[in-house]
């Protein structure tokens, strides 16, 4: 061991990815590193893997943040590791109540959460720098919706709808003229991501209040996902993988890969407290949604796309008549990275994030 050891307090110890995240961590070569998981679950797998374990409420309880910050207290941890996207802007919120108590805490900062938390939001940050998205409505209404659908291509070519807010899958569809449904129910898993638009006009005809939700583009194409850390602005180092298996909405499997010409010298314009992942899914061949500039001189590199493949049909965001346009410019965003020209081909709305 060549480092000084280090202690944790890590939440969500029982989410998908914690087991082999608590692995790694112990098994990382440089530093001896204590573990004290909490989860809202009493068999959450982290109770049976880290050196110690605390019940806590659930993020959204009023008494999350008092419960954690005892154990915190109890525990006198270097760092608290947040794992769930539950809980980061809770925490984040809460920064001064643990750092009081001599814990940095890696969550970036409230507003970068805000963010990256709201899907519209971020494609209205994105408009602001030089990345092709792909083309984005807010139907009021569903005759908005319908005429937005049309207008995107609908039924020549797939479209997508998702909620600004949710996570897993929740509320993400394909809306494809071409659906088989004898192959669905006899081939596929339950899981379905598509449906026509019959399909949805029939769900939704008299639904008081239309939902809130993202029409958009459909884009399919191989998807890379790159997770990176980063100290005051500075990307320190990042992995590049592609995602190959999803399960319920969540990426199970990767493999990483190299990707050096993806490589060049930034700067960013918001800082990410300690790490981040550009991860989630978006599906087309997207450079990473971050407010950046570059840098003439530098001996950084950072990663340079969130989302990438080999070939994607891309827009710049525009209003089409019948539907509202996408939200106007919201600032910047958690996380930051560049492209090479051959990289930026586009972003499609995909479920997961």
């Amino acid at each position: 061991m060549t480092l000084p050891p280090l202690k944790l307090v890590l939440t969500a110890a029982g989410c998908p990815g914690a087991s082999t995240l608590i692995r790694m961590l112990k098994s990382n070569g440089e530093r001896e590193i204590v573990i004290h998981g909490v989860d809202m679950r009493p068999d959450a797998i982290g109770r049976f893997m880290c050196d110690g374990f605390s019940l806590v409420p659930p993020g959204a309880s009023a008494e999350y943040i008092p419960a954690l910050a005892a154990v915190v207290e109890r525990e006198h941890p270097d760092l608290l590791f947040v794992q769930s996207s539950h809980e980061i802007e809770t925490v984040a919120r809460h920064r001064d109540v643990f750092e009081a108590l001599g814990a940095r805490v890696l969550a970036d900062g409230v507003r970068g959460i805000e963010i990256a938390s709201d899907k519209a939001v971020m494609h209205a940050a994105c408009s602001e720098i030089p990345v092709p998205q792909p083309e984005l409505l807010r139907p009021a209404s569903l005759e908005e919706f319908v005429a937005g659908a049309h207008a995107l291509g609908y039924p020549d070519v797939p479209v997508c709808f998702k909620p600004p807010v949710a996570k897993g899958s929740r509320g993400f569809r394909i809306l494809s003229a071409h659906v088989d449904r004898v192959h669905e129910l006899l081939y596929e898993r339950p899981i379905n991501r598509y449906m026509t638009l019959d399909d949805f006009i029939d769900l939704f005809t008299g639904y008081e209040p239309f939902p809130d939700l993202m029409l958009m583009e459909y884009v399919d194409a191989p998807e890379i996902t790159v997770d990176l850390y980063a100290d005051e602005g500075e990307v320190v180092f990042h992995q590049t993988r592609t995602r190959e298996e999803f399960l319920t909405g969540l990426a199970m499997a990767f493999k990483t890969i190299d990707r050096p010409r993806w490589s060049g010298t930034w700067t960013w314009t918001t800082t990410r407290a300690c790490s981040g992942s550009a991860g989630s899914s978006w599906r087309s061949t997207r450079a990473s949604a971050r407010s950046c500039t570059r840098r003439t001189s530098s001996s950084r590199t950072s990663a340079s796309s969130t989302r990438s493949a080999s070939s994607a049909r891309t827009r710049r965001p525009r209003s089409r008549r019948g539907c509202a346009p996408a939200a106007g410019p919201c600032g910047t965003t958690t996380r930051s990275s560049g492209t090479t020209d051959e990289d930026e081909a586009g972003r499609a709305a995909d479920p997961a994030r």
